[in-house]
């Protein structure tokens, strides 16, 4: 066997033999930590499979929104699509945007006025059904900031008191030697090791688990704009149904320019310029 393998099992067995010999709270404290450490492990797997899965349906849910959300049959196609896929958020927002809101929408399609007001309402119930997802996406991630902070003061509190037993040893034997002191300050600090061990792995999940929620709440807030945009054009397309027995092409083209609709505008503009063709 290696001279390294032979050294980490001798101090696995030193360490074994250190925790066999500690207090009855020592021993509490350090079934506490590992009971900490095993659910945050646990959790940290659970929530890494979760964002996982929901990052890949989100991936697949982008292409096919990129790639359809101007045409109505495409949209009814997404809807389907997100109907089966309840894990993705986005698939979430969507499948409210078309089963809620959309089909009242539409009931009141010609009316231009009600536009700001139908943006309103797609804007809080996107906020409602996101803010829903992400409590679903977050769920636990409190244990981990909990274990965090609190880990290594239970640890603390197994080492204070082994060192406390380790001077009242010394009281009773008349010696500070380091002979006499040392194995019970070794014992001790193992319940330190133990609340950090439990501490810093948990830190480092939280905190990726956070910034993976954060690239996931743009998402959402992204979908919500490209949804708006999808209301604004469709809107706009039922304005020009009413005016283009009046306007030519021209007309319609300076209409749009004046309006700051960015790609909406231009998709517009085309639809425009195939139907004059026609």
């Amino acid at each position: 066997m290696p001279p390294i393998a032979l050294g980490l099992a001798g101090n696995l067995g030193d360490i074994a033999e250190l925790v066999a010999h500690t207090t009855l709270l020592g021993k509490i404290v350090l079934l506490i930590l590992l009971f900490m450490s095993v659910f945050s492990w646990a959790l940290m797997v659970e929530r890494w499979r979760r964002l996982a899965r929901a990052a890949k349906i989100n991936a697949s849910f982008w292409e096919q929104f990129n790639a359809g959300h101007e045409d109505a049959a495409s949209l009814d196609a997404l809807m389907r699509w997100s109907l089966q896929h309840p894990q993705s958020p986005l698939a979430a927002v969507f499948a409210y945007f078309s089963r809620e809101f959309w089909p009242g929408y539409r009931a009141r399609r010609g009316d231009a006025a009600s536009l700001a007001a139908h943006t309103e309402v797609l804007a809080r119930g996107v906020d409602r059904v996101a803010t829903a997802e992400m409590g679903k996406l977050e769920r636990g991630l409190s244990w981990l900031a909990t274990f965090t902070s609190t880990a290594p003061f239970i640890g603390l509190l197994g080492t204070v008191y082994g060192i406390l037993t380790s001077f009242l040893e010394i009281g009773r034997q008349g010696s500070a030697s380091l002979d006499a002191v040392g194995p019970g300050i070794a014992e001790s600090l193992i319940a330190t090791v133990a609340g950090l061990a439990v501490a810093i792995p948990a830190a480092v999940g939280y905190n990726y688990f956070v910034s993976r929620l954060k690239l996931q709440d743009a998402e959402l807030q992204a979908l919500g704009a490209q949804l708006s945009d999808v209301l604004t054009a469709d809107a706009l397309r039922a304005y020009l149904e009413t005016k283009l027995e009046k306007w030519w092409l021209p007309d319609a083209i300076e209409f749009l320019d004046a309006l700051p609709l960015g790609a909406t505008g231009k998709v517009l503009k085309r639809e425009l310029r195939a139907r004059f063709a026609d």
